[in-house]
């Protein structure tokens, strides 16, 4: 069953990204620290997971060169994003949750490196996710 755009897009886009800011707002007004981005890339993946099941949806979407192998595309970049998913949750996550104390509101100790190498992992798979429509 094919869908229109528009709904593909609310599957895909609109309520990922409603659960990332929710999660935003949550921990904002809990006084919890931002992390590292597994949240926004948790939305990338599920983007991708809904790619897959609404494939017949999106591959008009995609650019050309991907067209053939949309489900193999998508598989792909599941592969990539999970572990760099799981390696921020288990990892960058805990150190950054360790470093800010909660009475003060502020960071010691900060692990900047930890957080920028995070950082770009999530924008790397972010931009490959990209690629598939743009070419």
């Amino acid at each position: 069953m094919e869908t229109s755009d528009g709904v593909f897009w609310a599957e895909a886009f609109a309520l990922p990204f409603s659960a990332f800011m929710s999660n935003f707002l949550l921990r904002h007004d809990g006084e919890v620290p931002v992390t590292a981005g597994a949240d926004f890339l948790l939305t990338v993946l599920v983007f991708d997971v809904i790619s897959l099941i609404r494939r017949a949806s999106i591959v008009h979407l995609v650019a050309p060169k991907y067209q053939d192998d949309v489900v193999g595309t998508f598989l792909f970049l599941l592969i990539l994003g999970s572990p760099i998913w799981i390696a921020t949750v288990r990892i960058v996550e805990p150190s950054i949750e360790r470093s800010y104390d909660r009475t003060s509101h502020r960071y010691n100790n900060f692990p900047f490196w930890e957080y920028v190498i995070s950082w770009t992992m999530v924008l790397i798979v972010t931009i490959a996710n990209a690629r598939i429509f743009l070419g």
